[in-house]
């Protein structure tokens, strides 16, 4: 595979991107994952998720990633109220 970092290969090869087959929810943290590279970013968390589980538990990967992205939409929320409650009483 050519070390162009602009490509996102997509392959039954490991060293690609992301491997096939791959669900919708697969593609789509491969490519959040790529952007942040791209972009200088860190990878959050659910974007690691993916590699924690079987390939053949399709069903359940896909879950569990939505899960664990709820969680931490949900956190980053509460961080954003907290903060603009702490923004409001500092005052």
């Amino acid at each position: 595979m050519p070390n162009d970092e602009r490509n996102f290969y997509i392959s039954s090869a490991k060293d690609a991107d992301l491997m096939k087959p791959f669900s919708k929810a697969q593609l789509i943290l491969a490519l959040e994952k790529r952007c942040g590279v791209l972009h200088g970013t860190q990878e959050t968390p659910f974007t690691k998720l993916h590699l924690a589980y079987e390939e053949d538990d399709e069903e359940h990967l896909d879950f569990a990633i939505l899960q664990k992205r709820i969680e931490v939409l949900t956190k980053e929320y509460q961080d954003n109220i907290l903060r603009a409650v702490r923004a409001f009483y500092e005052k």
